[in-house]
């Protein structure tokens, strides 16, 4: 039996551009987070700040680069520094 490579799905259902780890936004959700986990066809994903997970389907999910991701993180906190004048 052949063993598990990055290009492989951990189960049989599962999208390999969706292994954990990878960052994707919740189109349905409006949500960007990691994916933490996939059991019965459902993906289990975690804030990249931290919080809860909440789970999506495939169709509802989309990976992004890490870089993308972290720009609207970035946007807000500047958003919120600049409006409390410091």
């Amino acid at each position: 039996m052949d063993s598990p490579t990055d290009e492989q799905p951990e189960h049989p259902s599962q999208d390999p551009a969706l292994q954990r780890s990878t960052v994707a936004r919740d189109i349905a959700r409006e949500r960007v987070g990691k994916v933490m986990d996939y059991m019965h066809g459902l993906y289990y994903l975690r804030p990249l700040e931290g919080g809860k997970e909440w789970s999506a389907e495939h169709h509802e999910l989309t990976p992004i680069p890490l870089s993308e991701a972290l720009r609207g993180t970035v946007a807000d906190v500047n958003q919120r520094h600049r409006r409390s004048g410091h």
